[in-house]
């Protein structure tokens, strides 16, 4: 209690930005590092908590993308970073992330939790937090709006920021992302490589692809029918 109580003093309200916390001690630099990670720590907290004790509910309002040790080194994100998320069933706006490797450039591979609508983003250009948010929405609504999800509708599984980070839970998800690599690789191979197919032809398939974890239905069937209710779903796209 003392510490939040004095830490909002320092930055001046009850927006903690770790950058802010003056340094008062000799030591300089070791001290302010470590409150650095405090800050950090807390705001996580706070984010979480703050919701469940006045909403009454168990998810954040912000998008939660829960990281793979391999996002986390390649988005530069520590540990302390990580928001501290009740495990449990999937929100709407809560995303898996991995780094992967496709013919020696890497990508991320982005995957929604609840309908596993998946896509592959550059990790070039996009690996610090900033650029990574803006592009994540950007692949996301042209992934969305393949399957037919307008942006009224996509706005049910995105928002404008900012992202809440946090460790995986769900080892349904990421294997099912481990399907996707496989089955992205294998086209690769077959197809002659990036050269000769697109991401978004990559996409297709692995959202057009039915998924056991969701009882044999596609990704991008699972996706309308969280939007959308299961009410008037458009023709698949060929």
């Amino acid at each position: 209690g003392d510490l939040r109580g004095e830490t909002l003093r320092r930055t001046g309200g009850s927006s903690l930005d770790p950058e802010r916390v003056p340094v008062c001690h000799p030591r300089g630099h070791a001290l302010s590092e470590a409150v650095r990670r405090a800050c950090r720590w807390l705001t996580g907290w706070m984010s979480t908590c703050s919701v469940e004790c006045l909403n009454g509910s168990r998810y954040p309002p912000n998008m939660i993308i829960r990281c793979t040790e391999r996002a986390r080194k390649r988005l530069r994100l520590e540990p302390t970073d990580f928001a501290d998320i009740a495990d449990g069933p999937p929100s709407l706006k809560e995303w898996y992330c991995n780094c992967l490797v496709l013919q020696r450039r890497p990508f991320f591979l982005v995957t929604h939790a609840q309908t596993l609508l998946s896509f592959w983003m550059p990790v070039a250009g996009h690996a610090s937090r900033p650029a990574f948010s803006v592009a994540t929405r950007k692949y996301a609504r042209k992934a969305l709006a393949e399957v037919g999800v307008d942006e009224t509708s996509a706005a049910k599984v995105l928002d404008d920021g900012p992202d809440l980070f946090s460790k995986t839970s769900d080892r349904g998800v990421l294997g099912s992302m481990v399907d996707f690599a496989y089955m992205s690789k294998a086209v690769l191979a077959h197809q002659g490589g990036l050269g000769h197919v697109s991401l978004d032809e990559m996409n297709g398939l692995m959202n057009r692809s039915p998924m056991s974890k969701l009882g044999m239905q596609a990704p991008d069937q699972a996706i309308l029918r969280a939007v959308l209710g299961g009410e008037h779903l458009p023709e698949r796209r060929q």
